[in-house]
């Protein structure tokens, strides 16, 4: 394929240009002169430094730039100069160099380019404008290269620009330099500093934040190829084609060759699927490109591989197409495309096919010194005329090699010498001289290997070594930038330290001024404490007794209803009716119900919360007690962990125990075994109180506001003074629900 000089012209213009733009000096007299434009004359009132320099600028950029604009370009860069010198304006001689290098540059005049840049150089050193000079010695080293001066020379140049941009704080033009440093490296043949310089470069990049770095990777994949760390090549050269659309033709040229590159470095691992698949890739680029001599170079590569993977028709079909569509091809002298046709036709035994192909390649070599075209058509010839058993054309032949690769000093060819005698002696039976060969062809192969491999350790190991060195110099660097600042640090301290002791005395002086302020302050601050402390104790003791006051208020109610229930038991022996009895005994459990209350309050800390599962289990366990024990009647409660305070405690209580009265003494006559249900859920904030017997149930035309009886209208009575629904209906039996809220002021 044709190496890619006009990407790499076009590339380099783009590095040279990336931040060459110098700024102007406002001018060397106060009063810049206006523009004049006159048709495609510039003229200018008043010949000031910075109007020049832009005319220059002006018409070295312009879009359809001719000859005669490049020459008005010269004229007022050079008018620009020599008012600088007048004025003796140092920076405005330095930008004039510089403005002159760009445009004889343009001119092909590389030794005024060349001129101009070294002035320039000398000038901004002065100046010490090292992002100036970083650009004046880039122009220099631009020079160089299109002089065509030793690569050796433009790595000490780029080098220069690389620490001046590194001085400037310049990542991005820094980064360059070191990019252009690795590729002379590659033409130099060094891999080793080819990466590393490379990696130093895309360290910068990163830093900078710059993404387009498909030539920098395509670089050191060639780098890693050469070396012979292939998989990493290939990585390198896949990061490089990638994010590349490949519309325009120095992409698709630039694609063309990554995929070939690839495809090569697969061939040399041996793995020639996607080898193939990579050649085939390239080729599909270089024919849109129309590039005939890369369609030459990737035929040859593709139908080389299609043989070796004894896919001979393909070859065959691939070759002749591509001789047919490009008739240039044949007429080439490189005999190459004729060999691989000799070799798939000899292994599919046409060899009367193979003979035309044979008779034109020798034909092509009959003139032909170039080594490569020989060296291959030798080495197709003599399998060829093996296969057909004319062993003295193959020894004929064998010779020729032999001859043409004397005076190369590689294995390589020592190797295939030995083995094409093993072939030929191989083929007469002379089965001596063949083992002999064969040996021989060991012998160099594995000698080629054991020298590749060392080559290979070794070029790795010095990559290691510079590696390790590179992170030491830069652990140097940054140990050393930090005693700079240290140093720094150091004596900023001493300063703020001075300045601070000045301040101490008056610091110490406010101090001790605020100390004695603050004893003032604590000694009435703790005569003020000493007084709140004696009242908090007062008012503690005063909170006890009233706690002792209120238990002891409640044990004395309990008391005195425990005493009315007894002055009721008493009267009801005096008492002959069963009614009067009766309406007794149901104010003893009224009262005892509201006595039990009391006595909790009094037997818990808290003296105005009640527990409402334990009481309503101690109530119930005694209003079955005050009933006759012969009935069977079995008590299922389901009450939550609720408290409730006095307020709700007493009604809930009374209705409690008119509920389950009511139950035990109607629900099942006849001494019939039952179940009373008593519920207490809390659903958001909402309780929901229910008492629900399976007895005989509300009579068929029961009705509240007639048939009440007083426990009822007492339970409808209390409902309503907790602010709750009351609700009363047969359901399996008799179910009383009683739903109500708790205020916040309740509670409390």
């Amino acid at each position: 394929m044709k190496d890619l000089r006009h990407i790499l012209v076009s590339n380099m213009m783009v590095f040279l240009f990336a931040g060459s733009a110098l700024p102007a000096k406002a001018g060397a007299k106060n009063c810049p002169a206006p523009l004049l434009f006159v048709t495609e004359n510039i003229v200018v009132e008043d010949e000031d430094f910075s109007q020049l320099l832009k005319l220059s600028e002006l018409y070295l950029t312009k879009s359809e730039r001719t000859a005669n604009d490049l020459i008005q370009a010269e004229k007022f860069a050079k008018k620009a100069l020599q008012r600088a010198i007048d004025d003796l304006y140092e920076k405005g001689i330095a930008q004039g160099y510089f403005q002159l290098s760009k445009i004889t540059q343009e001119q092909t005049k590389y030794k005024d380019t060349k001129y101009y840049a070294l002035k320039a150089v000398d000038a901004f050193k002065k100046l010490k404008e090292p992002e100036l000079l970083g650009e004046a010695q880039v122009m220099v080293w631009s020079a160089n290269v299109l002089l065509q001066e030793p690569v050796e020379n433009r790595i000490a140049l780029l080098e220069a620009a690389a620490s001046s941009f590194r001085k400037a704080g310049n990542k991005k033009r820094e980064a360059d330099c070191y990019n252009e440093m690795g590729t002379a490296y590659n033409i130099l043949g060094n891999a080793t500093e080819t990466i590393l310089t490379l990696k130093r470069a895309l360290s910068l990049y990163n830093a900078a934040g710059y993404k387009h770095l498909n030539g920098l990777y395509c670089t050191m994949g060639e780098a890693y190829v050469y070396l012979g760390d292939y998989k990493q090549g290939i990585a390198y050269e896949l990061l490089a084609a990638k994010n590349m659309d490949g519309d325009s033709y120095n992409d698709m040229h630039f694609l063309g060759m990554i995929y070939n590159r690839i495809g090569m470095a697969y061939e040399e691992m041996s793995d020639y699927e996607p080898a193939l698949k990579y050649f085939k890739l390239s080729l599909e680029l270089e024919k849109k490109c129309d590039d005939k001599e890369g369609v030459f170079e990737l035929s040859y590569n593709i139908g080389n591989i299609l043989v070796t993977l004894k896919k001979y028709d393909e070859a065959i079909a691939l070759l002749t197409t591509l001789l047919n569509k490009y008739p240039v091809l044949r007429q080439s002298q490189s005999p190459v495309f004729e060999c691989v046709l000799i070799r798939a036709y000899t292994m599919k035994n046409q060899h009367n096919k193979a003979a035309s192909y044979v008779k034109i390649a020798k034909n092509k070599i009959k003139n032909n010194n170039d080594f490569n075209h020989l060296c291959v058509t030798y080495s197709t010839l003599i399998p060829y005329y093996i296969r057909l058993k004319n062993y003295d054309e193959a020894e004929k032949y064998a010779f020729l090699y032999e001859s043409l690769t004397a005076t190369q000093d590689k294995k390589l060819y020592r190797s295939f010498e030995n083995l094409f005698k093993y072939e030929i002696d191989s083929a007469r039976g002379n089965s001596v001289k063949a083992l002999e060969y064969y040996r021989n062809y060991v012998k160099y192969s594995q000698d080629m290997y054991d020298e590749s491999k060392a080559k290979e350790i070794s070029q790795l190991n010095i990559l290691y070594e510079t590696e390790k060195k590179d992170r030491n110099i830069t652990e140097l660097r940054d140990r050393y930038v930090m005693q700079q600042s240290s140093l720094k640090n150091a004596q900023l301290l001493r300063n703020i330290m001075l300045g601070c002791l000045l301040l101490f005395c008056v610091i110490i002086f406010l101090l001790y001024r605020s100390y004695r302020v603050k004893q003032k302050n604590n000694k009435a601050l703790s005569i003020q404490q000493d007084e709140i402390n004696r009242k908090n104790s007062s008012l503690e003791l005063v909170v006890k007794e009233k706690e002792w006051l209120i238990k002891e208020i409640h044990h004395r109610v309990k008391n005195n209803l425990q005493m009315v229930v007894g002055l009721l038991a008493s009267q009801t022996e005096f008492l002959k009716g069963k009614e009067a009895v009766g309406a007794i005994l149901e104010s003893q459990r009224r009262v005892e119900a509201m006595a039990i209350i009391h006595q909790k309050l009094y037997q818990s800390d808290n003296l105005s919360i009640i527990d409402m599962k334990s009481y309503i289990l101690e109530l119930t366990s005694y209003l079955n007690d005050s009933f006759d024990r012969k009935r069977h009647i079995r008590y299922e409660i389901a009450i939550d962990d609720i408290q409730l305070p006095l307020s709700h405690s007493i009604p809930l209580g009374l209705i409690l125990n008119e509920a389950i009265t009511n139950s035990i003494k109607y629900a099942f006559p006849n001494d019939k075994e039952g179940i009373i249900t008593i519920q207490l859920k809390k659903a958001d904030d909402l309780y929901h109180l229910i008492i629900w017997d399976n007895g005989i149930g509300l009579p068929p035309d029961f009705d509240m506001e007639r048939n009440a009886s007083l426990g009822l209208r007492l339970i409808q009575g209390l409902a309503d003074d907790i602010q709750g629904l009351f609700k009363i209906y047969n359901d399996n039996g008799s179910k009383i629900e009683i739903t109500f809220g708790i205020s916040h002021l309740d509670h409390e």
